[in-house]
């Protein structure tokens, strides 16, 4: 069973597990004549039921480095625009003050 089917979409857990089941039967009967073994199928459960926490647990990991990352990049950005905003301040008082001046001369 590869975890490739897992990124399937949609994903469908009945049709999986039934996969799973034909594969694992399929394995034994055509091995040999022997009946079913429900150990068989017993160990290709567990098998995949480890395979699937690891990959969820690898999944975890990089969802959190990812969360990370982009918490990063928002704390960047807000830093950003709350530069870009007092240098707008900055500028438009500058422009007010000119602006002002230039009246008062205007006047005299």
């Amino acid at each position: 069973m590869s975890l490739e089917e897992l990124s399937q979409d949609p994903f469908n857990v009945d049709e999986f597990v039934e996969r799973l089941a034909w594969r694992s039967s399929q394995a034994v009967t055509s091995d040999s004549d022997q009946k079913f073994d429900p150990m068989v199928l017993h160990g290709a459960f567990c098998q995949t039921i480890q395979q699937l926490t690891d990959h969820g647990r690898k999944l975890e990991k990089r969802a959190k480095v990812l969360e990370s990352q982009c918490m990063d990049e928002e704390s960047r950005q807000r830093k950003k625009v709350d530069s870009l905003l007092k240098d707008n301040q900055v500028r438009v008082a500058l422009i007010i003050l000119i602006h002002t001046n230039s009246e008062l001369n205007m006047k005299s």
